[in-house]
């Protein structure tokens, strides 16, 4: 088959052109504003109550790590929790500090399906 007999073969027809039909103009939409919030602001009042009850601290580090407070509490001797109470340990110390731990195999993995989760 020679090269003008394909042409002819697979020619489509010429397409003619169409007007697009224009489309109505949806409202504009708010800008959302997207704003950061640290999840625990520092205050003077949120330091000093820190420093003075380190199982809130725990607490909040159980949570975050899904453990039970009695199993962070078991891998620290009262010269950590004195620290604490005190302040020299900050919460991300205290997170890394279990997180190897856990890395360790020396904190349990939790579970939400674990009947004693936090008690």
């Amino acid at each position: 088959m020679s090269l003008a007999a394909l042409i002819a073969r697979y020619k489509h027809p010429p397409v003619t052109p169409v007007t697009p039909a224009t489309a109505t103009a949806l409202p504009p939409q708010a800008v959302p504003i997207l704003t950061v919030t640290p999840v625990t602001p520092v205050t003077p009042q949120n330091i000093d109550a820190q420093k003075k009850n380190p199982d809130a601290l725990l607490m909040d580090i159980a949570l975050t790590l899904h453990a039970k407070p009695d199993d962070l509490y078991a891998l620290l001797c009262a010269d950590d929790i004195q620290d604490i109470a005190e302040g020299l340990n900050s919460r991300a110390y205290m997170l890394d500090y279990f997180r190897l731990m856990r890395a360790d195999g020396k904190l349990p993995v939790r579970t939400y399906s674990d009947s004693a989760f936090i008690s």
